[in-house]
């Protein structure tokens, strides 16, 4: 909990060979958090609180910053993509229409899943996985389900690019999908797709 508070408020930012990656997406969604949530109208300069260390600007790496009415920490590492061998489908009625740092509920899940994808069905239709939106494959599209627990940042830059479309996705519409992938600010289409056809239920 911050001195404002309320809980402290995520944002993951990739950095590609030094240098920041769709930032304006990203203080978009810093500005619209600090309004909502905290009543702020200033805007809190992301470019500004990114010094990228001379031995993180090659490759891809996760910018972490930690903020409310201030930024608390800036970190950096070294990003690599998780594995995923299968898939795990939780219905629940989670609410994160705000990236928290806490991601404790996600976490729960995540260590009851093991090595499983995870998606998350709430009120009968798919949302998003614990750390990232999907996007399913259907022979022909890449499809994003159109009821996300958080709109993220690759998500928007994908639909705003006319990679992926955004449609109704129903529990019972799964069948109609051959594959999905994980995206989030750092997983874009490259990474290789999770077939389903190895679903349990948590």
């Amino acid at each position: 909990m911050s001195r404002s508070g309320k809980p402290l408020l995520l944002e993951s930012i990739a950095i590609l060979d030094g240098v920041p990656q769709r930032i304006e997406l990203h203080q978009g969604r810093v500005d619209r958090s600090r309004r909502e949530l905290l009543h702020l109208q200033s805007s809190l300069d992301l470019l500004t609180l990114i010094d990228v260390p001379e031995d993180h600007r090659i490759g891809l790496v996760k910018c972490r910053i930690l903020y409310d009415v201030e930024a608390h920490s800036v970190g950096f590492s070294h990003y690599q993509p998780r594995e995923h061998k299968g898939i795990a489908i939780v219905q629940t009625d989670i609410d994160y229409s705000y990236k928290f740092a806490d991601r404790e509920i996600f976490s729960d899940l995540e260590a009851k899943a093991q090595d499983r994808a995870i998606i998350i069905v709430r009120d009968g239709f798919v949302t998003d996985s614990t750390y990232a939106n999907l996007v399913f494959f259907n022979g022909e599209l890449w499809v994003t389900p159109d009821t996300p627990l958080l709109n993220g940042v690759m998500r928007q830059w994908l639909l705003g690019q006319g990679a992926i479309v955004e449609r109704r996705i129903a529990i019972n519409d799964l069948g109609s999908y051959q594959s999905v992938k994980l995206i989030n600010a750092l997983r874009s289409l490259v990474l290789p797709p999770i077939p389903l056809n190895d679903i349990i239920h948590l």
